[in-house]
């Protein structure tokens, strides 16, 4: 496993006014340890003007702090319910997640022989979820912090915290969860 997924807790900082998505990586003592880094070509930035983002496709790399890519998060056009493949540094998928209809967002996470190996679940208003194991035990949360008045207001830059149970081995599950706060956050909050 990449040392990049070490850590137990992240801070993930959207950053504002910008038309590529972009998310600083922070380890628990402030220091800057990554970034998620939407690659966005011409077209793409063309569409996110006039159309939904969470509808549109995207790619998100995620590099360590020396720039290298860590994990890639892919989705294609979307009309209902999103599918994000996961890869890993080397730009092999590890893990396919899946949204699910329901009131509150959920997903199902796959590895590649199509076994169940997580779930993700929000809350009503998706600042706040809770992912499980294959046998639904707790293994990590990703909660969204409050920005201020003027950021929530005029902004979609959110912050999250996302937080992985140390005693998590599956290192494809623990590195799904640490990617994808930048995921939901582009699927669920980006109009």
């Amino acid at each position: 496993m990449d040392k990049f997924f070490s850590n137990d807790t992240y801070f993930v900082d959207e950053k504002a006014f910008t038309v590529i998505n972009e998310y600083k990586i922070y380890n628990t003592e402030g220091t800057q340890v990554g970034v998620a880094r939407e690659n966005g070509s011409a077209a793409r930035v063309a569409l996110s003007l006039v159309a939904s983002k969470k509808n549109i496709p995207f790619k998100i790399d995620i590099t360590d702090a020396e720039g290298h890519v860590v994990s890639t998060l892919t989705k294609g056009v979307t009309i209902f319910m999103p599918t994000i493949k996961m890869l890993d540094g080397q730009g092999q998928q590890i893990a396919t997640i899946k949204q699910k209809f329901g009131l509150k967002p959920k997903f199902d996470i796959t590895d590649m022989s199509g076994r169940a190996i997580g779930t993700i679940k929000g809350d009503f208003v998706a600042w706040n979820f809770t992912i499980l194991d294959a046998i639904g035990n707790e293994v990590g949360t990703i909660s969204k912090k409050y920005n201020g008045l003027g950021r929530e207001m005029f902004t979609t830059a959110d912050k999250y915290v996302v937080t992985v149970s140390p005693s998590l081995n599956d290192e494809v599950l623990r590195s799904t969860i640490i990617s994808i706060a930048a995921g939901l956050d582009m699927i669920l909050k980006e109009d």
